[in-house]
């Protein structure tokens, strides 16, 4: 068992140490160093079984030890060692990827040893559903391109199929209505497409986390969406505020809800986008006039590929709502609706503020 150990005081460390060699009795290669800095290439290449790290070290203050955990690549499984008094901080750095902690003052050698097998085991499982989603990028990549390209090819076939076709015979109304037909479904098959890749790739965007000003948000929204929404549409947006999360998925979030809204809507549609708060969250609703859901099909809206039959006259992929409670699954918050057949949907995503996300 190769094991790292950082602490920076030397009792600890030596107790630690003890515990180690009680715990891997002859199976063992100890390191120790009060560092963190020399250490870090070693981490990030895997060359130790377990790194036992003390939160405060010689060359790192607690602060800077966390930020620098939560972003490690590191094959190694790593357990960070606390004081009772810093176990809140350490349960939020095994959230964010560290495979466990450990008091020092419960600290005893057949504790570590237990801890130290299942961090390796869950280091494993986590490498394991790593080299998983690689796969699944792969996947996703493959389907946007291969996939994408014949069913482009088809319609722009089916085109010029229709321009040959008509430069030589006058078509009926019929024969015009089977291209139709052919153009709307290579657009239904090219929505699927798009929103299965977005679906399956949401886990693995690569967005930065900070300061999102919802207004601007809904307004870069409104601009992409609003040139296809019908004529004698009433869209209203209240004052919103600047929540904390990621803004391409709050993007995609907001996107999809907005969309629906404008797609399932009534003779005289109407959308409103309005916000409240408590000492929590921030919640933020969607609010349309148009069709409804049946209460029955309310708990299945958020399954993938899920359509109420309300909805069988309208193209979608049905997964627009997957993705959008992936996304607040991702921000730790809330996607709660409440509808009635006929009068309308409201979407409320309930998202934390800044201090408790």
């Amino acid at each position: 068992m190769k094991v790292l150990l950082l602490e920076d005081n030397p009792d600890h460390l030596e107790i630690i140490a003890d515990c180690c060699e009680d715990a891997f009795n002859n199976d063992l290669l100890l390191t120790k160093d009060a560092r963190l800095t020399p250490n870090l290439e070693s981490l990030t290449l895997g060359v130790w079984d377990i790194a036992l790290i003390d939160l405060q070290l010689t060359d790192s203050s607690l602060q800077q030890t966390v930020d620098t955990l939560k972003t490690l690549q590191s094959p190694t499984a790593i357990i960070v060692l606390t004081s009772l008094q810093d176990e809140q901080l350490a349960k939020k750095l095994v959230y964010a990827g560290v495979q466990d902690y450990l008091p020092k003052e419960e600290l005893n050698a057949t504790l570590l040893q237990r801890v130290c097998d299942y961090a390796i085991e869950r280091k494993r499982q986590q490498q394991s559903l790593l080299a998983l989603a690689e796969e699944q990028q792969v996947f996703c990549r493959s389907l946007s391109h291969d996939f994408k390209s014949p069913i482009r090819t088809l319609g722009k076939l089916s085109e010029l199929l229709l321009e040959k076709i008509s430069a030589r015979i006058e078509l009926e109304e019929d024969e015009l209505k089977l291209f139709t037909i052919i153009a709307d479904k290579v657009a239904t098959i090219n929505s699927l497409v798009d929103s299965l890749s977005k679906y399956l790739q949401l886990d693995h965007m690569q967005d930065l986390v900070s300061e999102v000003d919802l207004n601007i948000l809904i307004d870069e929204i409104w601009q992409l969406v609003g040139e296809d929404s019908p004529k004698n549409i009433s869209f209203n947006v209240s004052p919103l505020p600047t929540v904390f999360g990621a803004r391409a998925s709050l993007f995609l979030l907001f996107e999809n809800l907005i969309s629906n809204a404008i797609k399932y809507r009534s003779k005289q549609p109407e959308v409103s986008i309005f916000a409240e708060e408590d000492s929590k969250y921030f919640k933020l609703s969607v609010k349309d006039n148009g069709i409804g859901i049946k209460q029955e099909h309310l708990q299945n809206i958020f399954k993938p590929f899920f359509r109420a039959q309300g909805a069988a006259g309208f193209s979608g992929s049905g997964l627009g709502l997957s993705i959008a409670k992936r996304v607040v699954d991702k921000h730790r918050g809330e996607l709660q609706v409440f509808s009635e057949v006929g009068r309308g949907t409201t979407f409320t995503v309930c998202l934390p503020k800044k201090t408790n996300y």
